[in-house]
């Protein structure tokens, strides 16, 4: 045994000191409780901001200040088309597929009541079906092998495959083509019909759903467990007017097809206006959608001056696209309504519960998990300073510049040595900043957000500058060349480029200086290729002055490799894919993931398959 005395010196380095300074670790919290003891939550502005209304027990019920905040006037009236639709066809919303008939049954009434609907009155008319469901039971009936051509080739594990995509039918098609489509085409006027009549309407506007267990115990409905689905419905309809569109577009009807492409604008906007970021990032493929449509596709029936002019007037028309900022402000009542979770559930719920995609200082994504720190640091901390430090987040993502500032907040929270000052974790203060820390960046990865809604605001640019060169090019019989910015300018509202909004050549997530444009037109001399879907315009991350801006199809082959180099970088990649035109006015985005040989084949280089 060894009875060597432990001197003062080799104390301090002894596996005895280091137990004593871990139990000291462990118990200094539990010290701080008792030394520090939390004050009770005060409800009021400075804090938690929705003040009411409050449950029996005292808590905030944000799913119902939610329904006050956003809920529009006309809800339960005929100005709302959703109420239109839930009449005609009933609750389409798709939910859970294990939730049970009874559920489903107390989801349906509830809509109802919500609307101001008789939930014992049938509806009056049957949502169309997918035409891929009647064409598969066409070859179902008659026994006979889909043929080739309607079978599209797939690479999948080293071979190919062939299957039937679901979108053919939204490019320009004929009952030539499909005529097994003959009565289906003819049996979904109708039902369209009335459901444009709908989203024509003031608002288009589904009602948030509460679960049976939260209706029955009167507990509040956590806000982002809403069983509401609607966003599938919306899109279901958005791709059944595509597919008419389409139709359409292939019988030369376009005027027909203009309708229904500015219902599936308008839809889009009234879909990002209705329920948060979740709806809003919903909205952004519909609007996608309505904008990549190639109306001008039909060579035997090539778009006329008047039919672009009634376009765009329809467009400046649609309600104004919902601003990030009344989206966070939405978002504001989902975050709090956690964070009241949090602090009122139990120990277990938190540890090993929450996995979310997280923002970093950087701007960079990160998946952790919520772990014993935080758990420790929610005993018996500030839940005021919690809750003020939240919104005074979502109030930083409301200023104007809000990326940077909200960015320098995050840098300054994200501080390891505060885990290791005493203030932080004996004080109730300390331990709630130390919680607010943690939860800011699981809540406010919405700011990536922020490039999708300028990559839409880019493309809106792009589709009136593809437009304008249209009418040049019906008035003067070709394409402008040199600087075709000053050509067109006419046709955007100005007799020079002096009268034209700035904004429709600049790019908003990649301002270009006076005089410049973040837009090339592409140069293919007096060869120009045929296809309607031949690229015209296509943006640029360099700004080139107007007489300069064009580009060469052999620098357009490029474009891919120079952005998938920058894939990922928040600041390079400017909005997650470069924007193009086509000379049938359609826009959408070019990215890396394009099939190779899409693009030469878009430039007239080659042909599909290669």
């Amino acid at each position: 045994m060894d009875n060597t005395p432990v001197t003062k010196k080799s104390f301090w380095k002894s596996k005895t000191f280091r137990e004593l300074l871990i139990c000291a670790a462990i118990l200094l919290p539990f010290v701080g409780v008792l030394i520090f003891p939390a004050p009770p939550l005060v409800i009021s502005e400075n804090t938690t901001r929705i003040t009411s209304p409050l449950t029996a027990d005292g808590r905030i019920d944000f799913f119902k200040a939610l329904e006050q905040h956003i809920y529009p006037p006309e809800l339960a009236t005929d100005d709302n088309g959703y109420r239109l639709f839930v009449r005609q066809f009933g609750d389409l919303c798709e939910y859970h597929r294990d939730t049970s008939p009874e559920d489903l049954e107390f989801y349906r009434r509830q809509t109802y009541e919500k609307l101001g609907l008789d939930p014992d009155v049938p509806p009056a008319m049957i949502f169309p079906e997918h035409p891929i469901t009647v064409f598969n039971n066409f070859y179902a009936t008659t026994g006979e092998d889909i043929p080739e051509k309607y079978l599209t080739p797939r690479v999948c594990c080293g071979r190919v495959e062939y299957e039937l995509s679901s979108d053919m039918w939204e490019r320009p098609w004929t009952l030539d083509d499909f005529p097994m489509l003959a009565d289906w085409i003819e049996a979904i006027d109708e039902p369209l019909d009335t459901i444009a009549a709908a989203i024509a309407k003031p608002v288009f506007f589904a009602p948030l759903l509460q679960t049976s267990e939260s209706v029955e115990s009167g507990t509040p409905q956590i806000i982002i467990s809403t069983p509401s689905k609607d966003g599938p419905l919306y899109r279901r309809i958005r791709r059944m007017f595509s597919i008419r569109a389409a139709y359409r577009i292939g019988q030369g009807n376009i005027d027909a097809a203009i309708d229904d492409n500015l219902t599936i604008y308008r839809l889009g906007r009234l879909t990002a206006a209705s329920k948060g970021m979740t709806n809003y990032l919903i909205a952004v493929p519909i609007e996608g959608a309505a904008r990549a449509m190639p109306i001008d596709a039909d060579p035997e029936s090539p778009i006329t001056e008047k039919q672009i002019r009634r376009l765009l007037e329809g467009l400046n028309a649609l309600p104004p696209r919902v601003t990030l900022r009344e989206i966070y402000e939405q978002e504001r009542f989902s975050r709090l309504c956690v964070v009241q979770f949090i602090q009122h559930c139990s120990f277990s719920d938190i540890t090993g519960s929450f996995g979310y995609p997280t923002l970093q200082a950087d701007g960079s994504i990160k998946i952790v998990g919520l772990d014993m720190h935080f758990a420790v640091a929610r005993y018996a901390c500030n839940w005021n300073v919690v809750y003020r430090r939240m919104n005074e987040v979502y109030d930083i993502l409301q200023e104007p510049d809000s990326r940077e500032k909200f960015l320098a907040r995050l840098k300054d929270s994200d501080n390891p040595q505060r885990l290791s000052r005493l203030h932080y974790i004996l004080t109730p203060g300390g331990r709630g900043e130390i919680v607010a820390d943690f939860l800011i960046p699981y809540f406010v990865l919405d700011l990536h957000f922020e490039r999708i809604t300028f990559r839409d605001d880019c493309a809106d640019n792009m589709q009136r500058l593809i437009w304008a060169i249209k009418l040049y090019q019906l008035d003067n019989g070709k394409l402008p060349d040199g600087n075709w910015a000053e050509k067109i300018a006419k046709y955007l509202g100005g007799n020079h480029l002096e009268g034209v909004p700035e904004q429709y050549f600049s790019c908003p997530a990649n301002p270009s200086p006076k005089g410049e444009t973040t837009y090339a037109l592409v140069q293919y001399g007096d060869d120009v290729p045929d296809s309607h879907e031949t690229i015209l315009l296509v943006e640029l991350k360099t700004p080139m002055p107007f007489d300069k801006a064009v580009i060469t199809v052999d620098e357009v082959l490029e474009l891919p490799k120079q952005y998938w180099d920058s894939f990922g970088d928040w600041d390079s990649s400017l909005h997650f894919g470069l924007n193009i035109a086509r000379r049938s006015g359609a826009v959408g985005v070019l990215n890396p993931f394009v099939i190779e040989s899409e693009l030469p084949r878009w430039l007239g280089q080659g042909r599909a398959g290669e």
